[in-house]
């Protein structure tokens, strides 16, 4: 198994532990490989701690990591008790991953018009949306789009293909896709969906 493959990896390069300490619970070989090349170079690194399915292992790296030196340590939690934690025990910072995805999913599929979503705060976000069948045919001055909208067109995708190189006079037409910026309430009401 991978936690296998990485606890014989970590064993490897550690002989069974670093510092006294055992790794061999612990997934951590990549971190640890990283550490020990960034104390070769002597510069700086941000590790990542992914264990997800075993609390205490997750726990145990997080912390061994700051207590070898790490810079900035970012740790998966699954709930916010998790987080908590990780937290109190060295992490710099702690990441949702799946419900992340979670989110991001639910946005994409909430709408038949949204084909991406970038989350930048919890009020802005980017989407990549359908073009409004009011606006074909017009320029983008025509629509007045951050004026009378409020949101910002920061890229135009035709057939996978993304350009930011588009003027006031660029028409809209059917076969695009708008990548906008702006409020998510903003968006959510010029595009109409919720």
């Amino acid at each position: 198994t991978n936690r296998k493959l990485g606890s014989d990896m970590a064993d490897s390069v550690t002989g069974g532990g670093l510092h006294g300490k055992d790794l061999s619970k612990a997934d951590v070989s990549v971190n640890i490989h990283a550490f020990l090349k960034a104390q070769r170079t002597g510069k700086p690194v941000e590790l990542v701690c992914a264990i997800g399915d075993d609390f205490q292992s997750s726990l145990e790296t997080t912390s061994l990591l700051k207590e070898l030196g790490a810079k900035y340590v970012v740790a998966r939690a699954c709930r916010d008790r998790h987080k908590k934690f990780l937290l109190r025990n060295g992490a710099d910072e702690a990441v949702y991953p799946e419900r992340q995805l979670a989110n991001w999913t639910a946005i994409r599929v909430s709408s038949e018009h949204i084909f991406d979503y970038i989350e930048l705060d919890k009020n802005h976000a980017i989407y990549e949306l359908d073009v409004p069948a009011s606006w074909i045919g017009k320029t983008i001055s025509e629509v007045d789009v951050r004026n009378r909208y409020h949101i910002n067109v920061i890229g135009i995708k035709i057939d996978d293909c993304v350009t930011m190189d588009f003027g006031p006079y660029t028409k809209f037409a059917k076969n695009m896709r708008l990548l906008v910026i702006g409020q998510i309430k903003q968006i959510q009401k010029v595009f109409k969906y919720d």
